[in-house]
């Protein structure tokens, strides 16, 4: 039984959690640990007072796992937070059904449950491989770069709705990987061995009012820019983050050319609320009140792990 996708339960824990008077941080931080949710229901189903000691396991939890700072969207947002990790595993899946998500299962049971959440990030978020969109889709591309590049585009059609302004120029002319954010995947992908990613990340709030070259210089040793196919991902799973009224999310994890004048550091790609979703670029240096409006999204390394 998946107790992430049964509506019924996660009611439960909600209506507990508000007899605590938990915060929403800590709400967040209880539904997405699928250990502990499974560690309840089993106390629920089997104790017929299951309200007052699954109220008192929670208290266990947060009282564990206080020393957490999770980074929180502003109230009004459309988005709140990341939803369960198996539901997001779940919606990539049957978006792209040649994408295998066993893996990716086997490492949320067998690994994630065991570590903690890491300070100043959203929570955890699934993410497409660009290898394996590459290989299960064109294969017949050699070319690293022009295979992400056509990766992007594809996943860009399978949201039709999303308005691009910079279509003509997704091609490897003007849009490649930065080598922080490369390094960083590669780490990922020796650990997990999977076609859906698992990341601890942060979709702008961390970075609102930086320009991008600031964004990059105030990365931590372990952090690394999120791309298009990242943050194109998470709009798959959490189409409410890219609704009108959110932040815009800046791709700090790609360089992109609109000419050789600017070379490859003078601009991003990012995802606005712009419309309901727009694709726009964005000047990496812009210093001027736009910021406000506009965060770099990035992603962190497990503990332990160099980049």
């Amino acid at each position: 039984m998946n107790i992430l996708s049964n509506s019924w339960w996660i009611d439960v824990v909600e209506r507990i959690s508000n007899k605590l008077g938990l915060t929403d941080e800590q709400f967040g931080i209880l539904m997405q640990n699928p250990k502990v949710l499974e560690e309840m229901e089993v106390i629920f189903r089997k104790y017929s007072k299951a309200d007052e000691i699954v109220a008192e396991a929670i208290v266990a939890v947060i009282k564990e796992e206080k020393r957490v700072n999770l980074i929180l969207p502003p109230k009004g947002f459309p988005y709140t937070g990341p939803k369960p990790i198996e539901r997001q595993v779940e919606i990539l899946a049957e978006k792209f059904r040649k994408i295998d998500p066993e893996p990716t299962f086997r490492y949320i049971r067998d690994v994630l449950s065991t570590q903690r959440f890491q300070d100043n990030t959203e929570g955890r978020f699934a993410v497409l491989s660009e290898n394996a969109i590459g290989q299960k889709y064109f294969s017949d591309i050699e070319n690293l770069n022009e295979r992400y590049c056509k990766g992007v585009r594809f996943l860009l059609d399978k949201m039709p709705d999303l308005n691009n302004f910079r279509k003509e120029q997704i091609n490897s002319n003007h849009l490649r990987r930065s080598e922080r954010t490369k390094r960083a995947f590669q780490k990922i992908a020796e650990i997990q061995n999977s076609e859906i990613f698992i990341i601890s990340a942060q979709t702008g709030f961390l970075y609102q009012n930086n320009t991008v070259i600031e964004t990059r210089n105030l990365m931590r040793s372990m952090e690394f820019g999120l791309g298009m196919n990242e943050v194109l991902s998470i709009g798959f799973t959490h189409r409410e983050r890219i609704m009108e009224g959110s932040l815009s999310m800046d791709c700090v994890g790609d360089e992109f050319s609109v000419g050789e004048i600017f070379g490859w550091k003078g601009y991003v790609l990012s995802i606005t609320s712009f419309n309901g979703g727009t694709i726009m670029s964005h000047e990496t240096g812009n210093d001027n009140k736009d910021n406000k409006n506009h965060g770099g999204a990035t992603g962190f390394l497990p503990a332990g792990v160099e980049m």
